[in-house]
């Protein structure tokens, strides 16, 4: 055998059993910026921190952030516009209660209208939809990117106006998510979940029988206008406490996707010359993702636009990892948005190859999407992969065997995607 293919093997077994190290490394540097909310001042320095180390692991990364403008508000922190519109619609609701019965029913249908059409926008931009945020402030915000190219080796080729054989993208997020007032937020949380729906469909209700039946008598007066102010006043409690708006609220997010995506990003350059040639490999770290996915959007607007090649890319997405239990994700229920089936197959293979366990996503395990969403939406080939406790009795924890399987699956991953477009 090549005693430089020999050397070669040697560096990359080196990396590898060192690679839950430089991962946790990685990852306690980033966590000392903490409550990174979209456009936060510790969400940018968290940025330019990712940035640095990247140039500080190797010279030849020419790390640079990316800017764009984010709405903080867009997603999860945009519940509380319910309460600003329920106060509206129960002003118009409460007039209502007059004598003229053509001017009751006129004003009761314009208060379940308005109710209807403004919960709905608001609920759409609670998911994530970006097309009535006209509204929402805007902020800077910066996606963390870098990238390299593999050599020509088998041809005489110039890289000048040269599409890339093979683009293959790896990406997680840097940004946290939202918290909210209450410790214990998974009961509060399934209480929301619960009661919003309940009370949207209640306060339709209620507009609908004072319209059919008038109100007449003291008893319908009392009923109608009882019941909706009561359910009112807890719907209101419920979307302004359902997330904060404080970053000291913060999620914090342990940036263990961005480290892991950096160490594979870093054990391919390694390998360079090892891989199929003119293969572009891209690292990019999203801010403003849980704003709507605001950063995953941004970066594909922005590259499918201008990069060579992109239409083609294979993009690999990390989201967070709070468990040592991989799941895979095979789509988006909700917004009827399927990922790829080729990644998806390759992420098993793998798997089934190195005796790494993963569990299949649940159909409605998550409501705001995924990274990959802004990908698979203009028909980019995308995955995701995450950590995520499905047990409460016996979660699996994030430690380092659990993080060194996670590279070793995204790594594996990678390859075996490279392997297969040579062929």
């Amino acid at each position: 055998m090549d005693e430089e293919v020999v050397q070669q093997d040697q560096i990359v077994e080196e990396k590898k059993s060192t690679s839950s190290m430089f991962v946790e490394t990685f990852a306690s540097q980033l966590e000392q910026e903490q409550h990174r909310l979209t456009s936060e001042p510790s969400e940018t320095a968290a940025a330019r921190r990712i940035r640095d180390i990247i140039s500080s692991v190797n010279k030849d990364f020419n790390a640079k952030l990316e800017p764009f403008y984010a709405r903080p508000l867009l997603g999860r922190r945009c519940f509380m516009f319910m309460a600003i519109w329920l106060v509206i619609c129960d002003i118009i609701y409460f007039v209502s209660f007059q004598k003229n019965t053509v001017a009751a029913i006129i004003l009761t249908l314009l208060a379940m209208v308005m109710f209807m059409v403004g919960m709905g926008i608001i609920l759409a931009m609670y998911l994530g939809e970006d097309k009535f945020n006209f509204f929402l402030p805007k902020k800077a915000c910066y996606n963390v990117e870098t990238e390299f190219t593999t050599p020509y080796k088998y041809s005489l080729k110039s890289t000048e106006n040269t599409e890339p054989n093979n683009t293959i993208v790896l990406c997680a997020n840097h940004d946290s998510l939202p918290g909210m007032y209450f410790e214990d937020r998974g009961i509060f949380k399934m209480f929301a979940l619960i009661y919003t729906p309940f009370f949207m469909f209640t306060f339709i209700l209620m507009c609908i029988i004072k319209m059919a039946t008038g109100i007449d008598t003291t008893g319908k007066i009392v009923a109608l206008a009882l019941i909706p102010a009561i359910l009112s006043l807890v719907a209101m409690f419920v979307f302004v406490a359902h997330y904060s708006l404080f970053p000291a609220h913060a999620r914090e997010n342990n940036c263990i996707s961005p480290s892991i995506a950096l160490a594979v990003f870093v054990t391919l350059y390694g390998q360079r010359n090892h891989l199929p040639e003119n293969t572009r490999i891209v690292y990019v770290s999203f801010g403003g993702e849980n704003s709507g996915h605001e950063g995953s959007k941004a970066f594909v607007e922005r590259h499918l636009a201008r990069d060579r090649g992109f239409n083609n890319a294979k993009v690999v997405c990390l989201e967070e990892v709070n468990s040592g239990s991989i799941i895979v994700s095979r789509q988006d229920t909700i917004r009827n948005i399927k990922y790829s089936e080729e990644l998806r197959n390759t992420i098993v293979k793998v798997g089934q190859e190195n005796n790494i366990e993963y569990v299949e996503e649940k159909a409605f395990a998550t409501i705001h999407g995924h990274i990959a969403n802004s990908f698979q939406k203009q028909g980019i080939q995308a995955i995701n992969i995450y950590g995520k406790d499905e047990s409460e009795k016996n979660p699996v924890p994030v430690n380092s065997e659990s993080i060194q399987k996670l590279f070793d699956l995204t790594l594996g991953t990678v390859k075996d995607i490279l392997k297969e477009d040579k062929n």
